[in-house]
């Protein structure tokens, strides 16, 4: 029947409730901003989301909230040069080598948070958002970019989109974490309410959809979904 490959998927959790799977990519502040914006435009076909990334970083916004992770350790790291590939070792792993069992506390003003299940590659970021992910060692890997103004960040944008280097910086930070939560400190209430939009939040994007809660629990669950495929050589 040909080749196979096992990846990770990671769920979507809101009050103890699983609410979403996503294969690929969750994302909160500027990436969640992008895309509620481009709801507006879909007129202009995939184009959309050029033009509303635009506006975004013209009014770039950073939200505050609490992360609070739990770090997975592999043999691989976030900031590898080696990327994942047929035959990786990182993926071949029975176990993860180190499960931090720990909740790790982040809190701040964020302008993005991104949990990268895999490279997640586009064309505007050809090796992707984090270059060195792993289809299947049961992590993600979560960038954090602390508050910055609209100049800072397109400088990230464009060490990740045009020199694969997007974790250059000092207000840019990336665990590998097998789940983490996040709570925004926005003050509204209905930052909490199940369904609500806060028009002082950010929306996630997860996977290209819009989620609507505003606090959420992601989890990692490795090698769940097999697919008729083989990782790139």
């Amino acid at each position: 029947m040909g080749r196979n490959v096992n990846i990770d998927i990671i769920s979507c959790w809101y009050n103890g409730d699983i609410e979403r799977f996503a294969t690929n990519f969750v994302g909160y502040g500027f990436l969640g901003d992008v895309l509620k914006a481009s709801e507006d435009y879909r007129w202009m076909g995939p184009s959309r989301y050029d033009f509303s990334g635009f506006k975004t970083i013209l009014n770039l916004k950073s939200y505050k909230g609490k992360i609070e992770l739990k770090e997975g350790i592999t043999s691989g790291n976030p900031k590898d040069i080696n990327i994942c590939k047929n035959g990786c070792v990182v993926c071949k792993e029975p176990t993860l080598v180190l499960q931090d069992d720990t909740w790790h506390e982040v809190e701040g003003d964020f302008v993005s948070l991104d949990g990268c299940v895999m490279s997640c590659c586009s064309p505007q970021a050809h090796k992707g958002l984090s270059p060195a992910a792993h289809l299947g060692d049961g992590c993600l890997d979560l960038i954090v970019h602390r508050q910055a103004n609209g100049f800072r960040y397109l400088k990230y944008l464009a060490n990740t989109a045009f020199f694969s280097k997007p974790f250059t910086g000092d207000l840019v930070d990336v665990y590998r974490v097998t789940e983490f939560k996040f709570t925004s400190y926005c003050g509204h209430p209905s930052s909490s309410n199940h369904g609500n939009q806060c028009n002082k939040c950010s929306t996630w994007n997860v996977d290209g959809e819009i989620y609507k809660e505003n606090c959420i629990h992601v989890r990692v669950h490795r090698k769940l979904v097999t697919l008729l495929a083989e990782q790139p050589d």
